[in-house]
């Protein structure tokens, strides 16, 4: 699939993992049901501190913090929207990054329709801005639709799960006790056309109390399960290792902690506050 925007890879390498932790990381769902089609996902606001750093002594990052906010709401009864917004400043050999991006997701409950739009700034400039709809057709596959792309579409192959339809899936292996997961999944945030294969290891369970006072130390979530994620980002061309992530989360998605370890980048996410947001009953 072609009609990337481009742009220098080290900034785009910074992207990977807000998208991660919008869409693998911190969803807040409901663990009853066990499958991805039943699985719901329980409105939620949350924000997080990320600290970058070098992954290797050859990197031109140095150090930097950023503060990442997602909101999620929504229903199996209604269209999905997630709005991600992320502000971070980066140190590096040259000048300082001050990047500013705020991607939105609306899926519906199906699962056969996504709308997507994005702008992103690296110091103040827009480095990147794009919208598209994506659906899926007769074949398994899908079609997106978008002016940034050459003629105006692309398809995605057969099997591609749009995010929050992946996400939905990574909550129902968690909480059906399944020790790993593998997914091909459309993640336009990194780029228009990028499809990746992500492949999950569950466990081990986490039995260390939450310090008094945690944002996740909350009524809602005492009796949840808490355990380790590895996860793996390949590129879906290649196969190439794109990035490896270690966190701990619910079972039901609601992430902790993040150490993500890029080709030249290392971001640390921590969980600063979530609020649980009202939940639209079916009718």
């Amino acid at each position: 699939m072609t009609g990337n925007i481009r742009k220098s890879r080290t900034q785009s390498r910074i992207w990977l993992l807000a998208g991660l932790i919008a869409l693998s990381a911190v969803a807040a769902a409901q663990a009853q049901p066990h499958t991805a089609s039943a699985v719901d996902i329980t409105p939620f606001k949350a924000v997080y501190k990320l600290d970058f750093g070098p992954s290797n002594d050859k990197s031109p990052f140095k150090s930097g913090q950023g503060r990442l906010t997602i909101e999620f709401t929504g229903s199996r009864c209604t269209d999905y929207r997630l709005i991600r917004i992320v502000n971070a400043r980066l140190n590096t050999i040259g000048e300082p990054l001050t990047i500013q991006s705020e991607a939105t997701f609306a899926e519906n409950a199906a699962s056969s329709q996504l709308a997507f739009s994005m702008v992103e700034r690296n110091n103040g400039k827009v480095s990147r801005q794009y919208n598209l709809i994506a659906r899926k057709n007769d074949s398994g596959g899908a079609t997106v639709r978008s002016g940034s792309l050459p003629g105006g579409k692309a398809d995605l192959p057969r099997g591609t799960l749009f995010p929050i339809e992946h996400e939905r899936a990574v909550i129902a292996a968690a909480s059906a006790g399944n020790k790993t997961l593998a997914t091909t999944f459309y993640n336009p945030e990194e780029s228009i056309g990028n499809i990746e294969q992500m492949s999950y290891t569950f466990g081990p369970e986490s039995k260390n109390a939450l310090p008094k006072g945690h944002p996740a130390d909350i009524e809602a979530l005492r009796n949840q399960t808490r355990q380790r994620v590895q996860a793996i980002f390949r590129t879906q061309k290649t196969g190439k290792i794109r990035v490896r992530e270690s966190m701990t989360s619910f079972n039901n998605g609601i992430l902790t902690v993040s150490d993500a370890l890029f080709e030249q980048l290392r971001i640390k996410a921590s969980l600063q506050s979530l609020t649980m947001l009202p939940k639209q009953a079916c009718s």
